[in-house]
């Protein structure tokens, strides 16, 4: 049986927590898997069962606000699990 897969985990960007209400986004190939919000300096991210049997062995990238997480995973079956996120905000002159 096929279930929801649930990331959690703290996000951080340039070593700063990021502040409450700051949405996590997971895609695949630009796609929009899921989303969350920040509390209490953590968020749950919960990508449905559709998403999963859809998407399954594909790599997901996350956004933290507008900017892009260093971390990536494979989206897996049973593939929940502790992810701490953190990226970096790069300024252009």
């Amino acid at each position: 049986m096929i279930r929801d897969v649930e990331f959690t985990g703290t996000a951080v960007l340039d070593d700063i927590p990021v502040r409450r209400g700051i949405e996590i986004v997971a895609k695949i190939d630009s796609r929009p898997i899921g989303s969350a919000e920040v509390k209490n300096g953590r968020y749950t991210l919960i990508i449905r069962k559709d998403q999963v049997e859809l998407f399954v062995g594909q790599e997901i990238n996350f956004k933290i606000g507008h900017f892009e997480a260093v971390e990536t995973v494979i989206l897996e079956f049973d593939g929940g699990r502790e992810l701490n996120l953190t990226g970096t905000i790069y300024f252009t002159p």
